[in-house]
C-alpha cells in the first residue's frame, strides 16, 4: 500500500493501523506532529471482531486529533482476505480454488465496518473513505491476481504486494485529486 500512497500525494502522510490502546499510547506525541493539510490514513483489518464499537471509537479518536490540527483523515477499507497465502499456492494444483473468495462473501463480512466508515465520511467534511474492493475484485470473486493480469496482487492473504500497490496507485492518485487531497 505504501508505494501507492507515496505516488498519490506529495502531502505528509501518516499511516496508522493500530487499535485503540496503541492510539492512546501515541495520542499526545501524534498531536504534536500532525499539521494542517497532512493526510492521516487509518487502516484496520475488517475481521468480525474489529467491526464493532472499537472501530468507530478508534476512527473517532483519530478524527479528533486530525480535526483539531486541520489535517485530513482517510479511512482505508480493507483488502479482501484470501483463504490462503498466494505465495504458498504458487505451483500447487489447488492454487486456483484456495486463493479465491466470493465477492459477495467479502462484502457481507466487511459490511459493518464499511457502513461505519461510510457514515463517518458522510458526517465529517475532513474524513474520506477509500474502498479498494472494487479495484481488487471482479463482480463475482476476489483472487490473488491483479484483475486482468497474471501478476500477484498480494504478498500474503491480505496485504498488497508491490505489484498490487502499483496497480492501485493510479486509481488512488485520481481519487486523492478528486477529493482535494493531493497538491
Amino acid at each position: 500500500m505504501l508505494p501507492a500512497i507515496v505516488a498519490a500525494t506529495s502531502r505528509p502522510v501518516f499511516v496508522l493501523s493500530w487499535g485503540a490502546a496503541r492510539i492512546r499510547d501515541i495520542e499526545v506525541d501524534f498531536e504534536k506532529v500532525v499539521k494542517a493539510n497532512d493526510v492521516v490514513i487509518f487502516v484496520r483489518h475488517y475481521h468480525d471482531s474489529y467491526c464493532s464499537r472499537s472501530h468507530l471509537e478508534d476512527a473517532e479518536r483519530l478524527h479528533n486529533i486530525t480535526s483539531r490540527n486541520g489535517a485530513k483523515m482517510v479511512i482505508w477499507g480493507d483488502n479482501p482476505s484470501l483463504t490462503s497465502h498466494p505465495q504458498t499456492m504458487l505451483g500447487h494444483r489447488r492454487a486456483a480454488s484456495d486463493c479465491v473468495i466470493s465477492k459477495a462473501e467479502i462484502v457481507e463480512q466487511y459490511s459493518k465496518c464499511t457502513a461505519i466508515s461510510t457514515n463517518l465520511s458522510q458526517t465529517y467534511d475532513d474524513v474520506y473513505f477509500f474502498d479498494p474492493l472494487p479495484l481488487l475484485c471482479n463482480e463475482e470473486k476476489c483472487d490473488q491476481f491483479v484483475p486482468g493480469a497474471a501478476a500477484a496482487a498480494f504478498m500474503d492473504g491480505n496485504h498488497l504486494s508491490v505489484t498490487g500497490s502499483l496497480y492501485i496507485a493510479p486509481f488512488l492518485c485520481s481519487w486523492f485529486r478528486q477529493n482535494g487531497l493531493a497538491y
